[in-house]
């Protein structure tokens, strides 16, 4: 794991969360010395002490609380849902492994010809530079066409570096521009990837890049929105549409429609 001198750390985030809200000050003090620990983790991000039988008194002295204490916390920590937890019991922070997972598809994206500093917020608004001069010269309506056909290649390149089938559909990425930043189209796409390799989500479609910024990218560009709407209910798919999460709704209705198609 390389060092990173530091995190990104958003306070409005961190005041508007509703799973945080819902937690005592003294389990906020103990999820934040957790997020430095994950921080520094080996596999940022995961709590790789969780996995070990002494796990909880591992824990009370690396964040300074007693072991009851800490026992205490963390159960109103994860009773709140501020954490998850692998399939191996271990836990994970969802906002620092997604953030993780998108640094490395940058790097990626960057050495195959992308920009690494697409996805960092703040750096590209293509709407504000949009807005900023309605009245366009030649020249500069020259150098905005330059600057989006650079910014249709930069998300080719982390679209194919994010293990999809490769695409060039510069077009529907042209077109995606329009409407969307490319740091909101990033991070649909980084989006949609954690939920497709994840088993605790329904979603077993894997979309061209077309068809996922023609049809299906709006449901994406919120990570919390999508996790909400693929969430597996109860494990499995097995069930009365009535029971059915609107994400098992949706992908049983494609199944059907591709079927029909055949």
């Amino acid at each position: 794991m390389s060092k990173l001198p530091a995190f990104q750390f958003y306070p409005g985030d961190w005041q508007k969360e509703p799973t945080i809200k819902a937690c005592s000050i003294a389990a906020r003090g103990l999820w934040w010395e957790i997020i430095c620990l994950l921080f520094e983790s080996e596999q940022r991000g995961f709590l790789l002490i969780s996995g070990d039988h002494n796990f909880i008194q591992k824990l009370a002295r690396l964040t300074g609380t007693s072991v009851k204490q800490c026992s205490r916390l963390l159960n109103e920590l994860e009773t709140n849902k501020v954490f998850s937890r692998d399939d191996n019991n271990i836990i994970y922070c969802r906002r620092m492994v997604r953030d993780e997972h998108k640094r490395k598809l940058c790097v990626e994206a960057g050495k195959r010809g992308g920009n690494p500093a697409l996805t960092l917020k703040g750096t590209v608004n293509y709407k504000d530079k949009q807005d900023a001069n309605p009245n366009l010269t030649p020249s500069s309506s020259s150098s905005t066409s330059s600057s989006k056909i650079k910014e249709v290649k930069q998300i080719l390149a982390f679209w194919n570096s994010s293990g999809f089938p490769v695409s060039k559909d510069s077009k529907a990425v042209s077109k995606a521009l329009d409407g969307w930043s490319p740091d909101e189209i990033v991070d649909a796409i980084s989006n949609y990837k954690l939920i497709l390799r994840s088993e605790e989500f329904i979603l077993e479609t894997e979309w061209t890049l077309g068809v996922f910024l023609n049809s299906h990218i709006e449901k994406f560009l919120s990570l919390k929105k999508a996790e909400e709407f693929y969430k597996r209910r109860n494990g499995t798919n097995g069930k009365l549409h009535a029971d059915v999460s609107p994400g098992e709704a949706y992908e049983l209705l494609e199944r059907k429609e591709a079927a029909l198609s055949r």
